[in-house]
């Protein structure tokens, strides 16, 4: 019972002071840097430019609904992965980074 009442207050102490609790990608200048910066993603056999530029095009215009942004995302991946295995790890962080920026940005 203890500890209900002690996640509850650190829940309620989170919302209260607007902590943000899930990062989310917000904007495309966000994406390119996330997609670009490797750290343990990086592949000295992929340059990451055209992967994540590539997204980025895809992700560049007013989509109707969370549905229509995330088939662009799933697409793109598809579309980019076919015998692309030097930029696998790549390709599936900008469709990650892609899927967070229309979660963020479009509402169920």
């Amino acid at each position: 019972m203890k500890r209900l009442i002690l996640a509850l207050c650190v829940g309620a102490a989170a919302s209260l002071c607007g902590c943000k609790t899930t990062a989310g990608v917000s904007s495309l200048s966000e994406f390119r840097g996330f997609c670009l910066t490797g750290g343990q993603h990086r592949s000295n056999a992929c340059d990451t430019n055209a992967p994540c530029q590539s997204f980025s095009d895809a992700m560049s215009r007013d989509f109707t609904s969370l549905d229509a942004c995330l088939t662009v995302c799933n697409e793109e991946y598809q579309r980019q992965s076919f015998g692309n295995f030097n930029c696998a790890s790549v390709l599936a962080k900008a469709q990650r980074l892609c899927i967070q920026y229309c979660r963020t940005n479009y509402k169920e």
